[in-house]
């Protein structure tokens, strides 16, 4: 059974961000730590269509809810809205397991991305308005 949670939403703040990684304002800007390995580019597209987590299967990169975090021991991860839609930033703390209400979510305006340090616990991003093309680097 899917246990759905509400994390509150605050504005990306440089300071606040600090214990996740740092705000990027060109794809370029994204060097992420790595510790084993090579960094590899990629591009997924995001849509902001909202599902009904009643009739279909929950997605990775569609609606405005998320299921699959992720943490990487081999780099780190960024990622930047090349068609600047605002989106929100789901993230946890570095450590060895994440419960929901550890997890912080950051609202960006569309104007800058993240680079997130080395095993910090994100998903996707969540596109809010529209659809867009999120860049990203990590670990291959």
């Amino acid at each position: 059974m899917l246990n759905i949670i509400k994390v509150k939403v605050e504005p990306l703040d440089p300071t606040i961000f600090v214990p996740f990684g740092q705000i990027i304002w060109t794809f370029e800007e994204a060097k992420s730590d790595v510790a084993v390995g090579a960094l590899t580019e990629n591009a997924y597209t995001v849509k902001a269509t909202p599902s009904d987590l009643t009739t279909e299967p929950l997605k990775l990169s569609a609606g405005q809810h998320r299921a699959h975090f992720a943490c990487h021991s081999d780099a780190g991860q960024s990622f930047y809205p090349s068609q600047h839609s605002p989106s929100v930033f789901l993230v946890g703390a570095i450590q060895e397991d994440i419960q929901a209400e550890e997890l912080r979510a950051f609202y960006i305006a569309g104007d800058v991305g993240v680079c997130l340090h080395l095993g910090v616990w994100h998903t996707m991003p969540i596109c809010v308005d529209g659809d867009d093309v999120y860049q990203t680097t990590r670990g291959d």
